[in-house]
């Protein structure tokens, strides 16, 4: 397995790796629609090309035999919920927005290979160094709460989050790399 950025050649592919996993996340009592609206909006082709391009986000892919089996997207601006920014600690920050592996690929080491490539990734950061990782996992969500916790990360805190109609909440999980901020 390697983990590797993206590249603008990798975009169909990644979309159709992020339309099966993203919905794996999802509670079982979101619609199905609102699922789906949620991958046809923010997961296209389109907007995963727009993060390529932007200097505010990076997006890795974990590959086996050179096909995508699971990838994490980074993004590196102040949180745009205030229940997010009252809770995590260090300054600056980056948002592990979306770490999503393959179903035959789960516990095989590849979600753990991703974190870890995302905090070195964070931490290499050139401007604006970052002092600490944040992501939202569903409150349901008990599994990836574990695994989040088995890479470093602690709760700290609460945020919603829209799925279409569907109003999620979200525990907000920090892994501090460098000193906080008062």
């Amino acid at each position: 397995m390697q983990v590797r950025p993206a590249k603008a050649a990798d975009v169909e592919e990644l979309a159709e790796v992020a339309a099966v996993t993203f919905p794996l996340a999802c509670p079982a009592h979101i619609a199905p629609d609102d699922v789906q609206t949620f991958v046809d909006t923010n997961l296209n082709p389109q907007r995963l090309r727009a993060y390529l391009r932007s200097r505010e986000h990076t997006i890795l892919l974990a590959t086996l035999g050179g096909a995508i089996v699971g990838y994490t997207l980074l993004g590196y601006q102040e949180p745009s919920s205030e229940d997010v920014r009252a809770v995590v600690r260090a300054r600056p920050c980056a948002e592990l927005s979306k770490i999503y592996v393959l179903p035959e690929h789960h516990r095989r080491g590849v979600g753990a290979a991703l974190v870890r490539a995302a905090i070195a990734e964070a931490g290499r950061r050139p401007v604006d160094s970052v002092d600490s990782v944040w992501l939202g996992v569903s409150q349901l969500n008990e599994r990836a709460q574990q695994f989040y916790r088995s890479q470093g990360f602690t709760r700290v805190g609460e945020r919603t989050f829209n799925v279409g109609s569907s109003i999620e909440s979200d525990f907000v999980m920090e892994l501090t790399l460098g000193p906080t901020s008062a």
